[in-house]
C-alpha cells in the first residue's frame, strides 16, 4: 500500500499543563490510532512516533504550538510551528491532514496596522498572533519661516495643513507598498482624527476599499496593545463575516446555487461546482471514497463506484478530502466558530456556495 502521513498537533506551550509534557500529550493522541493494527503496521507507527519525540525533544524556544507532518519512508518531516495552540490530535493517512492547519490559517490572515499623527507614523505587521514593527516614519519639519501675512493664524494654519498633506503623501505610499509586500488584505488604521480623515482621502481606492478604522490607538500604543485590540476587533469582524457568509448560504438554497448538508455538498464537489466550502470548527465527518477515481460518497454508500466500477472504502476524513476537492477547484474554505458554528449544526456543521445549480446525485451515485 501507499506510504502513510504521521499527522500530529501539539499545544507545545510550555505555560500550558500539555504543554509541560510534551511525550504523555504525544502518547495521549497517538494512543487511539493503534486499535485495529497489524504488528507491522503498529511497528511502522511506533517508528513515526520516535521521530516525533525526537524532534520535540530537541527543540529549542518552544513555540505555542507545533505541526508535524511525518513519512519516514518518503523521507518527509515537515514542521510549522504555531504562534497559536491547537487542539491536539493526531491522524495516519494516505495524506498529510492539513485542516487544522488551513483553519489557523485561515484565523489568522496577515494584518497591517497604521498609527499616525501629525508628526509620526508607525507600521505594524500582524500575522498567526504575532506582531512586528515594520517602519516607522517621522514628519519632515517645518522649511523655514514662511512669510509675514496680514492674517498670521490663517497663514499658520494654512501651513500646518499643507505640511499634513505632504506628510500623510509619503504615509500612504509607504503604507501602499508595506501592504502590497504582506500580501495584507486586512488594513487597520488609527491615531489622531485630523491624519487619518487626510489618509482616507489621499488613499488610492483599491486601498481604502481595504482600510477600516479607526481602531482608537494612539501612535504610542505599545506593540502588545496594538496586538490585543487588533485581534478584539479581528474576531469581531470575523464572526461577524462568518454570519453573513452563512445568511448568504442560506438565500441562495432556494435557487440551487448553494448546499447544505453533507450528502448536497459531496455531490456539489463531484461536480466542481463549490466555490466555498463552509464548515463549522471541529467537524470531523465519515462516509466512503472510491480508491481508483477518487469519487466521494455520502453514507449510505455503494460498495461500488458507480463512476468507474471500483471499490469503496470507508473513510473517516471526508472533510479533509472535500477541503482538498474545493482546493483543486481554485475554490476557497471557511471554518466558522461561534454562533455561526451553531448555525450550521441542523445540516450536520457543513456547507457551500456553488458557482452554478447541481442536482442532489445521492441517489445517483455521485455523492
Amino acid at each position: 500500500g501507499a506510504d502513510r502521513v504521521l499527522s500530529l498537533y501539539l499545544s507545545t506551550d510550555p505555560s500550558s499543563g500539555p504543554g509541560m509534557n510534551l511525550r504523555a500529550q504525544i502518547t495521549a493522541a497517538l494512543r487511539p490510532l493503534f486499535d485495529g493494527l497489524g504488528a507491522d503496521e503498529v511497528a511502522a507507527l511506533e517508528d513515526e512516533a520516535g521521530v516525533a519525540r525526537e524532534y520535540v525533544r530537541s527543540m529549542g524556544t518552544r513555540p505555542r504550538g507545533l505541526a508535524l507532518f511525518i513519512c519516514s519512508p518518503a523521507a518527509l518531516l515537515s514542521a510549522v510551528h504555531l504562534p497559536v495552540r491547537p487542539t491536539p490530535e493526531a491522524r495516519w493517512g494516505p495524506r498529510p491532514d492539513v485542516l487544522q492547519l488551513l483553519a489557523i490559517m485561515d484565523e489568522h490572515e496577515p494584518a497591517v496596522i497604521l498609527l499616525a499623527d501629525q508628526r509620526e507614523a508607525r507600521f505594524y505587521g500582524i500575522f498567526l498572533d504575532e506582531i512586528e514593527l515594520l517602519e516607522t516614519l517621522t514628519a519632515s519639519p517645518a522649511g523655514g519661516r514662511p512669510p509675514a501675512r496680514e492674517n498670521p493664524e490663517m497663514d499658520g494654519q494654512h501651513r500646518q495643513a499643507e505640511l499634513l498633506r505632504a506628510h500623510v503623501r509619503t504615509v500612504a505610499e509607504t503604507l501602499e507598498r508595506i501592504a502590497a509586500d504582506w500580501g495584507a488584505d486586512r488594513i487597520l488604521v488609527g491615531g489622531t482624527p485630523d491624519t487619518v480623515a487626510e489618509l482616507q482621502r489621499q488613499l488610492p481606492p483599491a486601498l481604502r476599499d481595504r482600510t477600516r478604522g479607526p481602531v482608537g490607538l494612539a501612535v504610542n500604543a505599545t506593540p502588545q496593545e496594538v496586538l490585543l485590540r487588533v485581534r478584539q476587533r479581528l474576531e469581531l469582524e470575523e464572526r461577524g463575516a462568518e454570519l453573513l457568509l452563512l445568511d448568504r448560504v442560506r438565500e441562495r438554497t432556494g435557487s440551487g446555487r448553494a448546499a447544505m448538508g453533507v450528502a448536497d455538498v459531496v455531490a456539489a464537489s463531484a461536480s466542481g461546482a463549490v466555490a466555498c466550502l463552509v464548515y463549522a470548527a471541529g467537524t470531523r465527518l465519515a462516509g466512503a471514497g472510491c480508491a481508483g477515481c477518487g469519487t466521494l460518497y455520502a453514507p449510505p454508500a455503494p460498495d461500488v463506484c458507480r463512476a468507474c466500477g471500483g471499490a469503496v472504502a470507508y473513510v473517516d476524513d471526508l472533510v479533509d478530502r472535500l477541503v482538498d476537492g474545493t482546493l483543486a477547484a481554485g475554490g476557497r474554505i471557511e471554518e466558522v466558530r461561534g454562533e455561526a458554528a451553531e448555525q450550521l449544526a441542523p445540516c450536520e456543521g457543513i456547507a457551500a456556495l456553488l458557482r452554478f445549480p447541481v442536482a442532489r446525485m445521492q441517489a445517483a451515485g455521485s455523492g
